[in-house]
């Protein structure tokens, strides 16, 4: 999942550089998304108009995701997939509350 490729990247990035802040997790979320579609030269990355609008929805209860206050430390170091409540994929919703929405 992107999730454990961002968490990878930031981790490598540490231990490459041998420095605990080598890579925020800011900076590594934004590798894996806008820049990651940049990269591609593909419309992935961002939600605006002509993109393709891949992304997914966290339930912010999660333990994985707390406390509040450090969402996207936790995207990047800690989130579970028990955290995701839907994916969409080309605007179109995949995963509902952990469920199959296409068939």
């Amino acid at each position: 999942s992107i999730p454990d490729e961002m968490r990878m990247a930031a981790l490598a990035h540490k231990m490459v550089f041998l420095d605990p802040a080598a890579a925020t997790a800011e900076q590594v979320f934004r590798m894996g998304t806008f820049h990651g579609g940049l990269h591609l030269n593909s419309p992935l990355g961002s939600i605006a108009p002509g993109m393709k609008a891949d992304f997914f929805v966290v339930n912010l209860d999660d333990f994985t995701l707390q406390p509040r206050a450090r969402v996207t430390k936790h995207v990047v170091y800690s989130m579970g997939a028990s955290a995701v409540d839907s994916v969409f994929v080309n605007g179109k919703r995949v995963l509902d509350t952990g469920e199959l929405a296409l068939m």
